[in-house]
């Protein structure tokens, strides 16, 4: 006894997809923006707690639009660089900043933080 032919029958094509949403000519979306700030200045805020050195010496935007000096950390100057650029890339965007005084810091240091070995913050200022 021989088994049947090992021919199936082709199955039906899948509906076609939707096409996707236009580019922004390069350009990116301000919230985006916001977001690689924010990760950038957490980089650019990483410090060793351990160390000696005086670590925390320059002052950086803590939003991309608006926001009070906080310290960082130019040893770090990719993501120093990195938030330059996102403040020249993020000129045109225009975020609702709320209306607070911002007194630079006194001061700033490298304190141990929970999910890394430091991070700069202001001493003597009303935010981090």
């Amino acid at each position: 006894m021989g088994g049947a032919g090992g021919m199936m029958a082709g199955g039906m094509g899948g509906k076609g997809g939707r096409g996707g949403k236009g580019g922004s000519g390069g350009q990116m979306n301000c919230d985006d923006l916001a977001q690689q700030y924010a990760d950038a200045l957490a980089a650019a805020r990483a410090c060793n707690a351990k160390s000696d050195k005086e670590q925390c010496t320059e002052l950086a935007s803590s939003s991309l639009t608006c926001g009070c000096d906080v310290p960082v950390n130019p040893e770090n100057t990719e993501a120093v660089a990195e938030l330059q650029r996102l403040r020249k890339a993020g000129a045109g965007c225009s975020m609702v900043c709320p209306a607070i005084a911002c007194l630079p810091p006194e001061g700033a240091e490298c304190a141990p933080d929970d999910t890394s070995p430091g991070l700069c913050r202001s001493v003597g200022a009303i935010l981090q």
